[in-house]
């Protein structure tokens, strides 16, 4: 680590993490070792046994139901003694290797102490099929956005942001980039410093809800909406299906026009979001996870409309 940094702070939200959050702790500690560093868990009113098992891991554990997720993360850097900030989602863990890791990466840290940083998780090796031709395939941010499930940043850029939005409910870690690059502060993935993600969704019904969520916040404005490339291709997507269904109604002999421009849309949009080599053996099954992608982030207007009613 930057000899510019005394300790670590690992900040993660939690709801119902049982299963992980123990993980998570262990995988910190196993990393660090005798680093100076502290691991805070910031708890949403969890009604298993997570806050039980942080605690008896050894972590700082705050409860705070009813907030967003950034007020989340807010509330654990508030109480934070480090100077480096680490923000990790609970169903991660961190590579064995990854303080080496951090180490090579501080050293094109800018001189002013004022960055973010970190990387996309990756799939762990014992990941399902789904995850496999579709998680781990997804193109890796561009140095505009980094994912919060593993993003680093200094106390003095967080100060200088005041933080993530407290209000709201997806979106808070793009946000927050776009507010840093505002500010000039230096914004960059670093795919050398390795953290795994073991909670992606094993099932396309799993897929769809997730996709759901993801995309409520892209539909709390018009200007989020037109930021939102996703948020526009589903709203395409849809047109194409609308105009699949109105030609089987008034003109089914000529339907294979609009099914032509989906099929298009749709390979386009994989070459778009996936990563290469693009495998003919998984073509099918990725044609049929984007058009489930697509929809499900129409679907989320839905989802947005009950959000701004409450």
């Amino acid at each position: 680590m930057s000899s510019k940094f005394k300790k670590i702070s690992f900040i993660s939200p939690c709801f119902n993490e049982e299963k992980n959050i123990g993980n998570l702790i262990a995988s910190i500690k196993s990393a660090v070792a005798l680093t100076p560093h502290e691991i805070i868990i910031v708890d949403n009113g969890s009604s298993d046994r997570s806050v039980e098992i942080a605690n008896s891991a050894g972590a700082k554990t705050f409860i705070v139901p009813g907030v967003a997720i950034g007020a989340l993360r807010n509330i654990g850097a508030q109480n934070a003694d480090g100077d480096l900030l680490v923000f990790l989602d609970a169903d991660v863990t961190l590579s064995p290797c990854w303080l080496e890791q951090l180490a090579r990466s501080a050293q094109s840290w800018p001189e002013n102490g004022l960055f973010i940083t970190g990387s996309k998780v990756e799939s762990p090796p014992d990941s399902s099929h789904l995850e496999k031709i579709w998680f781990s395939k997804l193109k890796k941010s561009k140095n505009t956005y980094v994912n919060s499930a593993h993003i680093i940043t200094s106390t003095a850029a967080f100060d200088q942001l005041s933080g993530f939005s407290n209000s709201l409910r997806s979106g808070e870690d793009y946000d927050f980039c776009q507010r840093a690059i505002e500010k000039n502060i230096k914004v960059f993935n670093d795919p050398r410093i390795k953290a795994f993600h073991h909670d992606y969704p094993k099932t396309l019904l799993e897929f769809s809800k997730r996709e759901i969520w993801h995309g409520t916040e892209d539909y709390q404005s018009i200007e989020k909406f037109l930021k939102s490339r996703t948020a526009i291709a589903s709203l395409v997507n849809a047109v194409f299906l609308l105009f699949i269904i109105v030609f089987l109604f008034i003109k089914p002999d000529a339907v294979y026009v609009p099914i032509a421009a989906i099929s298009a849309f749709t390979l386009f949009s994989i070459f778009t979001k996936l990563d290469r080599p693009h495998k003919i053996k998984y073509m099918p099954y990725q044609v049929l996870v984007m058009q489930i992608y697509l929809f499900s982030r129409t679907l989320s207007i839905k989802n947005a409309l009950k959000t701004s009613k409450k």
